[in-house]
């Protein structure tokens, strides 16, 4: 399932794979980013998280919806290079087109603390 590639991939900071499972018109909307729009523009995004964090990511639970589409909910701990902690719980919206990613939704919980 593309969902779950673009998770596992996202774990282990794998640019190469997220390129290949996001559509050329992806959409990212995510609080502090507002729309970002564009595989290049998205991956620009990630990749500034893989360069100034450690990243470890724990799926909870997934809502299938049409089409591929899913809502997944997470635990992200992000830890950046003075080892400090950003907790996060959210929930992604995910849709699809022609079998690629195509609008990332996130909504996030940064009061989850450490």
């Amino acid at each position: 399932m593309i969902i779950n590639e673009y998770f596992k991939a996202f774990a282990s900071k794998d640019v190469h794979s997220l390129k290949s499972l996001l559509h050329g018109d992806v959409v990212l909307q995510a609080p502090g980013d507002g729309i970002v729009r564009g595989r290049e523009a998205v991956l620009r995004n990630i990749q500034g998280i893989f360069d100034n964090f450690d990243v470890d990511i724990e799926l909870n639970r997934w809502f299938k919806g049409e089409n591929g589409s899913a809502a997944v909910e997470f635990h992200l701990v992000l830890v950046d290079k003075s080892n400090k902690k950003i907790v996060i719980d959210g929930i992604d919206l995910i849709e699809l087109k022609d079998n690629k990613i195509v609008s990332l939704r996130a909504y996030l919980d940064t009061t989850v603390g450490p």
